[in-house]
């Protein structure tokens, strides 16, 4: 699904009320954002960074708990050959 930073965060919230009325045990919630490829000069080439992040909540007997929030990033390439893109590597770039 994409969807707006407001519209995200419409639902996170929605999901995040929904689990505190039920009897779930967890819930996570994860984002994936990809940014736009950059190109090398002959267009044959192409790096974008896609990150991703995961906000956990656990249902404990004291009540809801929050987990730290984890993340990680990469730069993917890209090569065009018979006119397809197909991944060559991914470089990691951070993960928390």
């Amino acid at each position: 699904m994409f969807c707006s930073a407001d519209e995200t965060r419409k639902l996170d919230g929605e999901r995040l009320t929904q689990f505190e009325a039920g009897t779930e045990k967890r819930l996570d919630i994860r984002r994936t954002q990809y940014t736009f490829p950059v190109f090398s000069d002959d267009y044959r080439t192409a790096v974008l960074v896609v990150s991703g992040s995961r906000l956990t909540w656990l249902r404990m007997p004291d009540g809801i708990r929050s987990l730290a929030g984890e993340a990680a990033g990469y730069a993917v390439v890209y090569e065009k050959s018979e006119n397809a893109w197909r991944r060559v590597t991914q470089i990691c770039l951070f993960i928390t």
